[in-house]
C-alpha cells in the first residue's frame, strides 16, 4: 500500500482530506478553489465507483480510463483538459505533501490536448457604446463610466477590481494586493481613466483607505456579480451584445499591444506569470494577422 512517511495508509478517506485541505489553501482564490473541487469531486466519486479503496489503486490505467469515461459522458476536451490540469497538480501536491516515495500516476498518463479557441474581447465601439450609455451626473452613470474606463485602462481581472480599497488607488496608479495566485503588482492608470475617477470619488461621501473602490447601489462593496449586472445592463441600454469584465480585459490587453506595448509589458499588467499565457489569453485577430503578415511578407525580400 502507499503510505506516508509518518505511516498514515492514504485510504480514500484520507485523500478525500487531502482534497478539503488542498482547495482551502490561503493562496488559492474561493473561485479557484470552487473549480478545484468540482473537478476532484467528479474524480473521487468516480473512483468510489471503481471499487478503488486506497491511493495505490489510482494507476495511470484508471487515470486514463477517468479520462475516457469523461468523454463517453460528453465532456467536452476543454473540460477534459481542465480535468487533467486541476488533478495532476492536485496529485503532485498530495505526493509532495505526504512524502510518498512511489511514482506518481499522473506522470503517465496520456496527455490532453489544450483546445485552441477564438477569445471574446470587447471591440473599441462597444466600449464607446456602454461609455455613451453615461452620459448624465447620477451617481450610478459617474460610478459606471469611471468603472468602463477603469477596467479598460487597467486590464484587472473582475475578482481584483471589486476587492480594491480606497487606499491601493493614489490618483496615478492602482495597487492589486491580492492577484491570482496571490502575486501583487502595480499598474498605471492613465489620465483620462483618472479624471473619471476624480469625479466619481467628489460624488462620494468621505472615505477611508480601507473602503471599497467601488460601491453598489447601497454603498457597499460592489460585488462581482453587481459589476457583471452593470456591464449587462449597460450593454442592453447601448444595444450591444452583453459585454462582460473578461472582455474589457482582453480588450485592454489588445489596445495597449496595437498602441505598441511591449507584451512582456503587458504581461506584467495583466499579471500573468508566463508571456504564453498572455498570448493565448488574447488569441489572434483574423484580419491583425492578414494585415501584419503582408506587411511584413518575407517574400518581398526576393523581388
Amino acid at each position: 500500500m502507499f503510505t506516508s512517511i509518518q505511516g498514515i495508509l492514504l485510504t480514500m478517506h484520507n485523500v478525500r482530506d487531502t482534497m478539503i485541505e488542498f482547495v482551502g489553501r490561503p493562496s488559492i482564490q474561493a473561485n479557484t478553489a470552487k473549480h478545484y473541487r468540482l473537478h476532484l469531486d467528479r474524480l473521487l466519486l468516480w473512483l468510489d465507483g471503481q471499487g478503488v479503496e486506497c491511493v495505490e489503486d489510482i494507476t495511470p490505467e484508471r487515470l486514463d480510463a477517468w479520462q475516457e469515461h469523461l468523454r463517453d459522458v460528453g465532456k467536452t476536451q476543454a473540460t477534459r483538459y481542465k480535468a487533467r490540469t486541476v488533478v495532476k497538480v492536485w496529485l503532485r501536491w498530495v505526493w509532495w505533501k505526504k512524502r510518498i516515495p512511489t511514482p506518481n500516476p499522473v506522470l503517465y498518463v496520456e496527455k490532453v490536448k489544450q483546445p485552441r479557441r477564438l477569445r471574446e474581447k470587447a471591440t473599441v465601439e462597444e466600449i464607446k457604446a456602454l461609455l455613451a450609455v453615461c452620459n448624465t451626473t447620477r451617481f450610478t452613470h459617474v460610478r459606471d463610466r469611471a468603472l468602463v474606463l477603469f477596467l479598460f485602462a487597467t486590464g484587472l481581472r473582475a475578482r481584483e477590481l471589486t476587492a480594491l480599497n480606497v487606499g491601493d488607488y493614489d490618483g496615478e496608479t492602482v495597487t492589486v494586493r491580492h492577484g491570482k495566485g496571490d502575486r501583487p503588482r502595480r499598474v498605471p492608470v492613465s489620465p483620462i481613466a483618472a479624471k473619471e475617477m476624480r469625479l466619481y470619488r467628489l460624488r462620494r461621501p468621505p472615505v477611508k483607505d480601507g473602503d471599497p473602490l467601488f460601491v453598489g447601489q447601497t454603498g457597499g462593496r460592489l460585488s462581482y456579480e453587481g459589476l457583471r449586472a452593470i456591464l449587462m445592463r449597460r450593454s442592453q441600454q447601448a444595444g450591444i451584445r452583453r459585454i462582460l469584465p473578461h472582455m474589457i480585459r482582453r480588450a485592454s490587453a489588445t489596445a495597449y499591444l496595437a498602441q505598441g506595448v511591449d507584451l512582456y509589458r503587458v504581461k506584467e499588467i495583466l499579471g500573468h506569470v508566463s508571456v504564453n499565457t498572455t498570448l493565448r489569453y488574447i488569441g489572434l485577430d483574423l484580419e491583425d494577422l492578414r494585415r501584419d503578415m503582408l506587411n511584413g511578407d518575407p517574400l518581398k525580400l526576393l523581388e
